[in-house]
This record gives C-alpha cells, structure tokens and sequence, in this order.
C-alpha cells in the first residue's frame, strides 16, 4: 500500500514538463514506471534533456530502455536527436 502511494505519477510529470521528476522515475525500483519515464522524457523532446538522460542511460543496464528510447527517438524523425539513436544502436550490438 505504502509503495503505491510513493510511486511518481509519471503521465503528471509529463504533462507539467517536469523533466527532474522524470529523470527521478528513471531510477525507481517498479521497471514499468522507468519505462513511462524514459518514454515521457524522449517524447518530450527537449535536447538538453535528452543528453542528461543519455549520460544516465549509460549506467542503465536494462537494454529494454534502451529500446524503447531508440525506438521513440526513430519515431520522432526529430534530426536532433538522431545522433543520440546510433548511441544506443552502438551500445546495444556491443
């Protein structure tokens, strides 16, 4: 119960824009919530956030995120973030 109530809202976060809330729920212990933060933080689309969420990525060993990102930042067509996509693309076939 007491778990539930200290889980981040993660669609609040985004929708406030509250990128340090988001980069916050990247590090949950619930593998869901990390997901949706890392989805949120992509679709958001922020440049600056993207490469503080990188940096972070690179400590991250669950390849799932790492496929959802890339997959979000394919999908965004936004050129900005594509050099972050052969990031993970180098990182996942390492």
């Amino acid at each position: 119960m007491i778990e539930r109530l200290l889980k981040p809202n993660v669609n609040k976060l985004k929708e406030k824009n509250d990128i340090e809330g988001l980069i916050q729920a990247i590090s949950h212990k619930n593998k869901n919530i990390r997901y949706k933060a890392a989805l949120s933080i992509v679709q958001i689309g922020d440049e600056k956030t993207i490469c503080q969420f990188m940096n972070m990525l690179s400590e991250d060993c669950d390849p799932y995120i790492w496929i959802i990102v890339a997959r979000e930042i394919y999908l965004s067509k936004n050129e900005l973030l594509f050099c972050h996509l052969l990031k993970i693309l180098s990182f996942l076939t390492a």
